[in-house]
């Protein structure tokens, strides 16, 4: 019965997850298998890589894919000899083995393309049939009889009809095998140093075992699916019935409505916030309305009708504010309620996306072998931690990375046996590789016990590819002079081979790191070894935003490149090298405006006594980019660009707040690269600029703190610098503390009224010039004689009091 071709399509996803799951344990096992000394260590693996080419045999002819079912039952016939011991799992022979498993991979490739396959089947199957044994085995009768006679391949019938198995074989046939005595075919083996001693974890604990790696099962999905488990706690078995695949597309548009969950959440919380200053405002109005009231009806004898109509809207305003505080309430249970919900849910869409970092460790036990074996070294390859868990995306971006540290220690670090045994060491040299969690951040420790990397040969290659100048390079710290193995081009290696030294690899490793928010560290001991240590992100999903303010204009800067946020006082700016600083920790960290970097128009800040900086770091580069304000940070979704906005400078993407204002995302590394450009050609502040005039300091004295903080609000809003005291006790002591240009007291206050203030302020010869004006609700003529007697400069009636009458006295005081 011929399977319909809707369900067959639906099938090749699940069976590519399947054929990734099960060679890749194919390729585990034969690594582990060549450390297994004893029949009794061999006879678990053997059975492990047997199962796995048996099932995907079966799973590539339930899926008409009958090319790759003859390449997995040849390799289930090899490994049927090794059960029987008709061949013994030398190193020559797993590699043959590791081969059949790379181009079973291919043929997949090619045919889930609908491509013709890059190599002759039937040539390939022959040369496995033929591994081990000096003259070729007789095939059997069945194997025989399928090679012999290659029934015609039924058409694809998958997304569009293809040519059939022979058709395409005929179109691109690609043999590179050499040939040997007597015209046999075999498959080229390199030299066979020892094996090599592979460790990895056991799923069920982070110890490390020694002498071989676990095959384990279900280990995870590769391509663009991933697994998902009902269950919470992390079995190494689990039953199929708790196992379920869905592809990553689907992943990603649930994801998307958490995104828009989470931008719902921060207008939530906008509106509760501008609820919440509606609801203060209403508050300070009645109690304010209430006052003027209390004085119209001492000030107004008979004012009955009046009164009894302000007394009615006062307590229409009571009603509201009381209504305010009830839906203020309601609001703010809602959002705590439903932020609780939105983080649930955005952290178990966050656990559907984390896969084990055995995904990408287990496959590079097969680099390792392939690289030490071209190089001939013997290497010890550890691996600890590859049960944590992150990001399927940081785990792509990170591949490569991975790949060109594993290389550069083999190539670069480790030693070759001869040099290793002068020196002292053991044979057998050593690479570890060790992730941990950290909060939201994922370390992974590549450490190798080589040679380490001399400070002065970098010196050398740095001068001979003229990067930098002799003077340049002694000034520079050590850390500095290591880390120049991450700039593009560099290497410090003379000879070229096929592994490295064409100038290329780590600064790949920085660039990708860097477009994950991430970075890597360098540190090295002479004859010891050399540590990298990549950080990067768990997820990609969100990120907490610094949020700035330049002129009118708001921005975000991922807080993960923010070193710190300082206010730094004009007298703390230096000059270094012709170009403005501030010192941290001693050293000095460049200063550039981010209004003059964007093209931004800037505030005035001439007048300003300190300035407010934001420190972007970059591994060990650092710029303080002067800012107008630091609004706050807060947890954002960063929005990519259209497609013909990827390349706009200094734009790393958009975020909305929740009342839909769409805030710019800058890019940490085009700013840092944009003002190291740029060193000393653009001061933040003019230092030979005249300075201006101090604002007024004022004092304001009352008790009341409503009154307290509305005349210290009307002040400060016309550039006043305001300071504030409850009593008179409490002023005097500010007015000894720190000067001040002008005193505006209440009368009526605890410990020491207004009067008794302003008394004591005429009897000191320090304050005997300084103007005093008295604001009070006290209106009777006698009040305002006593006050003028005990030397005020005005008295202001509040009932009567009105703000441009206080304006108005206070200029012409000062300017007096």
């Amino acid at each position: 019965m011929e399977i319909d071709p809707d369900l067959l399509r639906q099938l090749l996803p699940t069976f590519k997850a399947e054929l990734d799951d099960r060679s890749q344990a194919i390729v585990d096992g034969l690594l582990a298998l060549e450390n297994a000394k004893q029949a009794g260590a061999r006879k678990p693996i053997l059975d492990t890589i047997f199962r796995a080419a048996h099932n995907i045999k079966g799973a590539a002819r339930g899926v008409e894919l009958n090319e790759l079912s003859d390449i997995a039952h040849a390799l289930e016939d090899l490994f049927s000899r090794f059960r029987q011991g008709e061949l013994e799992p030398v190193p020559a022979l797993v590699s043959q083995c590791l081969e059949a498993v790379d181009r079973l991979r291919d043929a997949a490739a090619d045919l889930l393309a609908e491509r013709p396959i890059g190599f002759d089947i039937a040539q390939f199957v022959g040369q496995l049939a033929a591994c081990g044994s000096p003259v070729p085995s007789k095939p059997s009768a069945t194997a025989k009889s399928r090679r012999a006679k290659p029934a015609p391949a039924k058409p694809r019938r998958v997304a569009r009809k293809r040519k059939s198995a022979p058709a395409r074989q005929a179109a691109k046939t690609r043999s590179t095998e050499p040939k040997v005595a007597g015209g046999q075919t075999a498959i080229p083996t390199p030299p066979a140093p020892k094996p090599i001693p592979v460790v990895a974890p056991t799923p069920k604990s982070a110890k490390v075992e020694t002498g071989r790696v676990p095959v384990p099962t279900g280990a995870g999905l590769a391509g663009k699916t991933a697994e998902l488990s009902s269950s919470t706690s992390a079995s190494p078995t689990p039953a199929a019935s708790e196992i379920i695949r869905v592809g990553v597309d689907k992943l990603e548009a649930i994801g998307a409505v958490g995104e828009e969950l989470q931008l719902t959440r921060l207008q939530i919380e906008d509106q509760y916030a501008a609820i919440q200053r509606l609801h203060q405002a209403a508050t300070l109005l009645t109690r304010d309305w209430q006052f003027g009231l209390t004085q119209l009806a001492h000030a107004v004898p008979g004012a009955n009708e009046q009164v009894r109509s302000l007394r009615q809207t006062l307590e229409s305003t009571r009603n509201l504010v009381t209504e305010l505080r009830h839906i203020e309430r309601d609001v703010r249970a809602g959002a705590a309620q439903f932020g609780l919900q939105q983080t649930a849910l955005i952290d178990r869409i966050r656990m559907l996306r984390l896969v084990p970092a055995a995904m990408l460790l287990r496959p590079l036990a097969r680099s390792v072998r392939d690289i030490s074996r071209e190089l001939h070294k013997d290497i010890e390859f550890k691996i600890e931690g590859d049960q944590v868990e992150l990001d399927r995306s940081v785990l792509d971006a990170i591949r490569d990375p991975m790949i060109h540290l594993v290389r550069n220690a083999i190539d670069h670090g480790i030693e070759d046996e001869a040099t290793r045994k002068s020196a002292g060491k053991p044979a057998l040299g050593s690479l570890n590789i060790t992730v941990s969690r950290h909060g939201s951040e994922i370390h992974i420790e590549v450490a190798d016990d080589g040679g380490g990397i001399h400070p002065d040969q970098l010196r050398h290659s740095a001068l001979q590819k003229e990067i930098f100048t002799e003077a340049e390079l002694n000034a520079m710290s050590e850390a500095e002079i290591l880390d120049l193995v991450f700039r593009p081009g560099f290497s410090s290696k003379q000879k070229v081979t096929t592994v490295s030294g064409r100038g290329v690899g780590l600064d790949v490793v920085r660039f990708n790191l860097r477009q994950l928010k991430g970075d890597v560290h360098i540190e090295t001991a002479i004859g010891q070894g050399t540590r990298f240590l990549l950080r990067v992100p768990l997820t990609l999903a969100t990120d907490q935003g610094l949020f700035v303010r330049c002129g009118s204009q708001q921005y975000a800067l991922p807080t993960t490149s923010v070193d710190r946020v300082l206010a730094v006082k004009i007298d703390d700016i230096v000059a270094v090298e012709g170009s403005q600083a501030i010192l941290i920790d001693r050293n000095p960290v460049p200063l550039r405006s981010l209004s003059q970097t964007l093209g931004a128009k800037a505030e005035d800040d001439t007048q300003a006594d300190a300035l407010n900086i934001v420190v972007v770091a970059r591994s060990l580069e650092r710029i303080g980019f002067v800012v107008d304000e630091i609004v706050g940070e807060r947890e954002i979704v960063i929005r990519p660009l259209q497609t013909l906005l990827h390349r706009v400078r200094f734009v790393a993407g958009a975020t909305m707040t929740g009342s839909g204002q769409i805030i710019v995302v800058l890019n940490p590394d085009d700013l840092l690269a944009n003002a190291l450009q740029k060193a000393g050609r653009s001061d933040v502040i003019d230092t030979h600029a005249p300075q201006q005039k101090a604002a007024t300091r004022i004092l304001v004295v009352d008790d009341s703190i409503t009154t307290r903080t509305l005349v210290k609000g009307i002040l400060q809003s016309q550039g006043f610098e305001v300071i504030s005291a409850v009593d008179g006790r409490e002023a005097f002591a500010r007015l000894e503390a720190a000067p001040v240009d002008l005193v505006v007291t209440d009368i009526e206050m605890p410990e020491m009224d207004g009067f008794e203030l302003t008394e004591k302020i005429r009897a000191d010869e320090r304050f005997e010039r300084l103007p005093v004006v008295i604001v009070t609700s006290l209106a009777r003529d006698e009040d305002r004689q006593r006050g003028m007697a005990a030397g005020a400069d005005a008295f202001i009636v509040k009932g009567v009091f009105e703000t441009q009458s206080l304006l108005d006295v206070i200029r012409q005081l000062v300017e007096d």
